[in-house]
């Protein structure tokens, strides 16, 4: 099956330009919370709450973070995501598509989670820093509650369940066409797996540890994945 070269560029820039974007999440998010690395584990993995004294500070910050993890971790891999499908599809089938389904998922869910938050946490830290007493602690509720729906429930277990499969499942298929490309896929496919059965299962150590190497590990795959499409001189069948 031959596929539309435009496409494979367009696939192939957006995973590029996200990587850079992905690891701009992280870079802000930790100048937000004034470069304190318990503070940040903690806000990530545990309660959102303890942000919110930092982020009252600096309320725009959280508002560029939420952007760039909207485009970087997710959205922008859409286009990589279906095309990885229509490569696989023909020799694959249906284990194409459901590993696919997943990885539309983890994206749409991804991308959600990030653009509540994009508004949430700037508002309300807005909110915290400029009010007192009940108020004050009706913003602090407010920003709890989404927060850790979005970061425990959403991003610290659906969406990795979801990644892991579609990753392992595409490494999996990859592995004949490009093989260190494929196992490596595969290989953050089960980190994934690992990082939301963990918190699912409250195993938050683990889970806190398989985190950091996504975080680390995604916009690597996402470059390299990239990279590879544009390397081809016409569209892969």
């Amino acid at each position: 099956m031959n596929l539309d070269n435009g496409f494979r560029r367009l696939a192939g820039w957006t995973a590029v330009f996200s990587a850079p974007l992905a690891y701009g999440t992280l870079i802000i998010s930790f100048v937000g919370i004034g470069g304190d690395m318990g503070s940040f584990d903690t806000a990530v993995n545990q309660n959102a709450a303890t942000i919110l004294p930092l982020l009252a500070q600096k309320p725009h910050l959280p508002l560029w973070s939420s952007l760039f993890d909207f485009f970087g971790f997710y959205l922008l891999l859409l286009p990589l995501a279906i095309y990885l499908w229509y490569w696989l599809h023909p020799q694959r089938g249906a284990w194409a598509t459901l590993f696919t389904v997943c990885g539309l998922g983890y994206l749409l869910f991804g991308a959600l989670g990030a653009a509540v938050l994009a508004v949430l946490f700037p508002a309300q830290a807005v909110l915290y820093g400029q009010t007192s007493g009940v108020e004050q602690q009706i913003a602090l509720a407010m920003f709890t509650a989404v927060g850790d729906a979005v970061q425990r429930a959403v991003w610290g277990i659906l969406d990795p369940i979801l990644a892991g499969v579609w990753w392992a499942g595409m490494g999996w298929l990859l592995r004949d066409k490009r093989a260190w490309l494929g196992w490596g896929t595969l290989g953050l496919g089960l980190v994934n797996l690992l990082s939301g059965l963990s918190a699912a299962f409250q195993f938050d150590s683990l889970a806190n540890v398989a985190l950091v190497i996504y975080f680390i590990l995604a916009p690597l795959w996402a470059g390299w994945m990239g990279v590879d499409l544009l390397r081809q001189r016409q569209s892969l069948t």
